[in-house]
């Protein structure tokens, strides 16, 4: 038999040891690149940005043309009608106006501005309309504030209007959209209430405040704080007009409107931006510094087109 020495006991340890594989150099890039995008539909200027940029002492049109790349910023018409989503997929919702004078009118159908109507129904003021969905038909109801109910007829379609509007002349009012536990406050325009058919959900009703894009919808945008800069406030005015555009003139069916009020397009919060204490009013002055006349205002462009 053929005799083996035995190691020592070192070299013993060490073949008995598993090291791990030598590891190679780590190349650390020059540039590091980050993409990502913002809440929502995750498009278009960063807000924070632009306040940075703003108290850096730089206007609206540098703030507009960091964030977009070969673009002008010029007036473009402005006037149209929009039509916005205020409450979706609703079950059931109340209209309330707290305004001592003026009147809410219900109209049976969407009543368009040329036609002539007759109203169902005139509410008084510090009543509610409230609005049940049963099946295909919604149901709406006034409660009166002595509790007196006065049922309306059944149906699919309603306009509302009040008083201090285009739509009908007298002391301004007030309405209040209650959805659960939360109310929002509009005085522009009118207010459409339409059931329509959800893919999985059945019928749903569908809410939707029509306001002119030049003031009336951009008065009511809850982006960005109103106390911010008034550079990053003109740049915000400037890309909602522009977003805006590009969605006026096609009614979706899915929501009965133009544009979402909500982060699905952009945030808006009716009167109570322009009625927020000290700070509303600089919200509604910086939006009508980038009106360039009546109906016009400034819109960021390429080929003479809103992005």
């Amino acid at each position: 038999m053929r005799m083996f020495k035995p190691l020592p006991l070192l070299a013993t340890l060490l073949l008995a040891t598993n090291f791990p594989p030598a590891q190679a150099v780590p190349v650390i890039p020059a540039i590091f690149n980050f993409q990502g995008s913002g809440y929502g539909h995750g498009v278009g200027m960063s807000q924070i940005g632009a306040r940075a940029q703003a108290l850096q002492g730089r206007t609206a049109i540098d703030i507009v043309r960091y964030y977009y790349s070969y673009v002008t910023v010029e007036p473009f018409q402005d006037d149209e009608m929009l039509r916005v989503n205020i409450g979706h997929l609703l079950t059931n919702f109340s209209l309330r106006t707290d305004s001592a004078l003026g009147q809410v009118q219900i109209y049976d159908g969407d009543i368009k501005d040329t036609a002539p109507a007759q109203s169902l129904r005139v509410m008084r003021p510090k009543s509610n309309l409230n609005f049940t969905l049963l099946g295909n038909l919604g149901f709406p109801t006034i409660i009166a504030p002595d509790g007196t109910v006065d049922t309306l007829p059944s149906g699919t379609t309603w306009t509302i209007r009040w008083t201090g509007t285009r739509y009908l002349e007298g002391s301004p009012t007030i309405v209040s959209l209650v959805k659960g536990t939360t109310s929002t406050k509009y005085k522009y325009g009118e207010i459409q209430v339409k059931l329509v058919k959800a893919a999985v959900l059945g019928y749903r009703i569908e809410v939707t405040n029509t306001v002119r894009l030049h003031d009336e919808y951009l008065w009511g945008i809850g982006e960005v704080p109103s106390s911010w800069p008034l550079a990053s406030l003109q740049a915000q005015a400037i890309a909602s007009r522009t977003y805006a555009l590009n969605k006026a003139g096609a009614i979706k069916t899915s929501c009965d409107c133009n544009i979402y009020g909500s982060s699905q397009d952009q945030a808006f919060v009716g009167y109570a931006k322009e009625a927020e204490r000290t700070y509303g009013a600089l919200w509604k002055a910086a939006v009508n510094s980038t009106s360039t006349d009546e109906s016009t205002g400034l819109a960021i462009l390429f080929n003479s087109k809103p992005i």
